[in-house]
């Protein structure tokens, strides 16, 4: 019970709560996994997203788009959370997002390319930039295989770094050894890479991350971007 509180304060999960946007008993079981991944990736995403989110969708592939409503629940809740805290909950959080002038969308990707069964993304926009992320379900382990059209395959949980920068040589060695210079153990290095000369690494970490190594790894020649977000 202790631990159930503990994430569903973090924002990670929703355990037997209260009010929930859909009712048990009228949602597949097999569903519910996708709701706590939506809210998980929105999480993430409104972690590194720079500026104040203005608009938060959520699109979904498959059989599990005939929830959508419900997902977009979870992904606002989770797109809120960083910046109301305690005061967003599965009940409030579409008045929340209008009060602060957030837009809330749903849409199904009627696309046929994708390898997935089932796909949800939640794409969480700001003055300055968009950024979606997509995930799946492995059998019962929720994964991110997409972030801003880098694949990834990645359990969305834990202390970790994005960060994307030109797909040159070297790159990896140059993040790893300014991690262990600050005593940063790498628990899992994640690369995505596309065919415009970039890549974006999620890097899973044991220990918080200071500031000042962000702006270490920011003010290397060959990095684009660098945020942190704990799930």
């Amino acid at each position: 019970a202790a631990q159930n509180a503990i994430e569903v304060l973090q924002g990670s999960a929703y355990p037997n709560a209260l009010n929930l946007p859909a009712k048990e008993s009228d949602t597949p079981e097999w569903v519910s996994p996708y709701f706590e991944l939506t809210q998980r990736m929105a999480f993430l995403a409104s972690q590194v997203v720079r500026g104040v989110p203005s608009a938060v969708e959520t699109s979904a592939q498959g059989e599990v788009s005939a929830h959508l409503p419900s997902l977009l629940t979870f992904a606002t809740v989770g797109a809120l959370k960083e910046a109301v805290e305690d005061r967003v909950n599965y009940v409030n959080a579409p008045f929340v997002a209008k009060e602060r002038g957030i837009e809330v969308a749903t849409r199904v990707d009627k696309s046929d390319d994708s390898p997935f069964k089932n796909r949800v993304e939640v794409r969480i926009s700001t003055d300055e930039e968009s950024v979606y992320i997509a995930g799946t379900l492995f059998g019962d382990s929720p994964r991110i295989v997409d972030i801003n059209g880098f694949d990834m395959d990645v359990i969305p949980k834990g202390k970790m770094i994005l960060f994307k920068n030109s797909d040159v040589p070297g790159v990896i060695g140059k993040v790893g050894t300014l991690l262990g210079s600050h005593a940063i153990n790498v628990a899992d290095f994640r690369l995505g890479r596309d065919k415009s000369g970039y890549a974006m690494a999620l890097i899973l970490v044991d220990s918080e991350v200071p500031r000042a190594v962000l702006e270490e790894l920011a003010a290397l020649k060959e990095a684009i971007s660098v945020a942190y977000a704990e799930i």
